[in-house]
């Protein structure tokens, strides 16, 4: 009789013992609490070509985990910039450099994107959007303080008006009809598919006669790593926030 109900007793506690999975064994302590970077949205993604496979889960949640500091912001004299703007594009140059943390894409937290001319803004929205230009209202509803909470939007910009027309000239002559898809893809040097922050990086990459940026140390150009790409010689600098 012990022995029947020692059986039976093993038998019940295999039942309901957890199943153990591939994502079980490869969750990490940044992904508690956020379903975004399980690694079934992960298998997803790649499945859906919107992330290439090329990119382990591990860098993915890497990635997705980044810090939207970074040394540019920290050095610059906060306390002398102005810190809004007043809802125009008056303060907007062409060329300016925008990164919000009003988005995340999956495999891409933040969003960028370049301005092209008075009241245009050059980005690719993400899965399931091509590259288009969208007007300054637009950019501010969904990337900007408008939206609410703690997103918004910040502006860096390069010191020489001559590349900063440059990479704004390319980027339209590139991506403006070109119809883009998004995927995240691992060939700075490619068009078609893209994602935000490679547009900003190749505008300055391919636009002004020499590159003004490095190649990221990473698989992908992030929104938040844009400014520290950036060469010593493109003189970046923070400007404000809206």
């Amino acid at each position: 009789m012990k022995k029947i109900l020692s059986l039976l007793f093993l038998s019940l506690l295999i039942t309901i013992s957890p199943i153990s999975t591939k994502a079980d064994t490869t969750l990490s302590k940044d992904t508690v609490g956020n379903p975004e970077l399980t690694y079934e949205v992960y298998l997803e993604l790649i499945d859906s070509g919107i992330l290439d496979e090329t990119i382990t889960y591990d860098v993915w949640v890497q990635l997705n985990s980044e810090e939207r500091s970074n040394s540019i912001k920290e050095e610059a004299e906060l306390s002398s910039l102005p810190t809004t703007l007043s809802g125009s594009t008056s303060s907007l140059v062409r060329g300016d450099i925008l990164i919000s943390n009003g988005s995340s894409s999956y495999g891409l937290t933040g969003h960028a994107g370049i301005v092209v001319g008075n009241d245009r803004i050059l980005h690719i929205a993400g899965p399931g959007y091509k590259t288009n230009i969208i007007k300054f209202s637009t950019w501010t509803n969904k990337y900007g303080k408008p939206r609410g909470g703690i997103v918004n939007t910040e502006v860096y910009r390069i010191s020489n008006w001559t590349h900063r027309n440059a990479a704004a000239d390319w980027a339209v002559a590139k991506y403006e009809n070109l119809g883009a898809s998004y995927s995240l893809t691992t060939g700075l040097y490619t068009f078609n598919p893209t994602y935000c922050s490679k547009i900003v990086w190749q505008a300055y990459h391919y636009g002004p006669s020499t590159s003004l940026v490095n190649a990221p140390g990473g698989p992908l150009a992030t929104p938040y790593g844009l400014p520290t790409y950036f060469k010593s010689t493109a003189n970046i600098s923070y400007q404000f926030n809206f």
